[in-house]
């Protein structure tokens, strides 16, 4: 399976099969999008996915919520400006605890309203 790896630091991927990504971030992604093949997925942590988010880059949010109560921490929504509609889609129990929330990102709010 083809990988791309987004960096500012790295020079040239040292992983076999894995394109290296030095442009903005949205720019890449969108011409990702525009290539033949399947679906994107794209692993990442709150900076890289708000990023994604904010850009409009994804129509599809896998959110991975653990059993475990931290005091602090950082969000990956603080990149968003105002309200991000969500539908949900599914959601997945595991035996150790973690709970999949599958949700499609609704860019027409209304298309929900005019639906019920």
């Amino acid at each position: 399976m083809r990988k791309v790896f987004f960096s500012k630091t790295l020079d040239q991927s040292k992983w076999p099969n894995t394109d290296l990504a030095k442009g903005k971030l949205a720019d890449e992604v969108t011409r990702l999008k525009a290539e033949q093949g399947k679906d994107i997925i794209a692993y990442g942590g709150p900076t890289f996915a708000g990023s994604l988010l904010r850009a409009g880059l994804i129509d599809e949010l896998h959110l991975f919520v653990n059993p475990v109560l931290l005091g602090a921490g950082r969000s990956m929504f603080t990149a968003i400006d105002g309200a991000l509609n969500l539908t949900p889609e599914n959601a997945t129990t595991y035996e150790c605890g973690v709970v999949v929330l599958q949700y499609s990102i609704d860019r027409d709010p209304m298309s929900r309203r005019k639906a019920a």
